[in-house]
């Protein structure tokens, strides 16, 4: 009976560290799904000069940052969404990458736009690497969380 309990710890400990490791993964699908934003925004200003709420039109609703973006330009309370997975600092960064854009003529936005380029770059550079090297760490933590249950159960 012990060694049951102490399987079912080390499996619900492994599940608890994988189900915590999730918050890298939406990082990194949240700022690759942002830079693939932003680069077709700066096509879009560039080349076919559409409006952000067309753009913002194209998007599909699967995605956290799509999300973001379509409550932006046609949500009517004006609440602007926070994510949990990331910091402060980043939903700040973000909040004021939309609150600038779309605000005055092409040459100006592009500018703007290609300032933040390698900044955004970088987010969503990190996150990878985070993501990679986090999830597994919290999967390991959890299972050597279990198998000390285990361990104490015996």
């Amino acid at each position: 009976m012990n060694v049951l309990c102490g399987i079912i710890a080390i499996c619900l400990c492994t599940f608890i560290g994988y189900y915590l490791s999730g918050r890298w993964t939406d990082r990194k699908i949240f700022y690759s799904d942002f830079l693939s934003f932003h680069n077709t925004l700066l096509k879009e200003i560039e080349f076919s000069k559409k409006s952000l709420p067309e753009i913002a039109e194209t998007l599909s609703n699967d995605k956290d940052f799509n999300k973001y973006v379509k409550n932006i330009y046609f949500n009517e309370q004006g609440k602007i969404l926070k994510f949990k997975y990331l910091t402060a600092d980043e939903n700040k960064f973000l909040e004021d990458y939309f609150l600038k854009i779309g605000k005055s003529n092409s040459q100006v936005e592009n500018g703007f736009l290609n300032s933040l380029t390698d900044e955004i770059i970088n987010k969503s550079s990190q996150s990878a690497v985070n993501e990679v090297k986090y999830k597994k760490l919290y999967i390991k933590i959890g299972f050597l969380l279990g198998l000390m249950l285990f361990i104490l159960l015996i």
